[in-house]
């Protein structure tokens, strides 16, 4: 697999518009037309983000998956020159009560491309290879007017 030559910190100020709370990938580890394998990391608990959390815990690891959705957005960028953004997914299924506190690595498969949509699949990996959980049937939209939306956070235009 071919490494990724990108530091995070480059990723996040010239492709991506998440602030410093949404900075959940830790390393990309490769990118290639059929796809992507990064680390990611796992959310800090409900009460670091919401001030009267129903739970102690996450039960799907909010971080993780929008981490995953900031992925195929690099994906995107790679492969096509376009930023893109989640419509759809088929299925979501986890096979633990929680994600491990220390993260995961995501692997992202490429099914389908079009000019402006992309078909792909998660697999959520703990620190020993184990399975944590599936996103299937992963669907974003590409279009040239995202990527002048994203760039609106470096010209101060949008408030996040």
């Amino acid at each position: 697999t071919k490494s990724y030559p990108k530091n995070i910190d480059e990723v996040y100020e010239t492709i991506l518009f998440h602030g410093d709370e949404l900075r959940g990938i830790k390393k990309i580890i490769s990118c290639t037309p059929q796809g992507m394998v990064a680390d990611l990391s796992s959310a800090p608990s409900p009460k670091k983000w919401i001030l009267d959390p129903m739970r102690s815990k996450w039960i799907g690891d909010p971080l993780v998956l929008d981490s995953a959705f900031q992925m195929a957005t690099i994906w995107c960028f790679e492969e096509a020159g376009l930023v893109s953004l989640p419509t759809y997914s088929a299925s979501y299924r986890q096979y633990r009560n929680d994600f491990p506190e220390t993260g995961v690595t995501a692997i992202f498969e490429i099914n389908q491309t079009t000019d402006h949509k992309i078909v792909g699949d998660f697999t959520f990996l703990d620190s020993e290879n184990v399975i944590v959980a599936c996103l299937l049937g992963y669907e974003a939209v590409m279009y040239p007017s995202l990527s002048e939306a994203f760039q609106t956070k470096s010209t101060g235009s949008s408030s996040r």
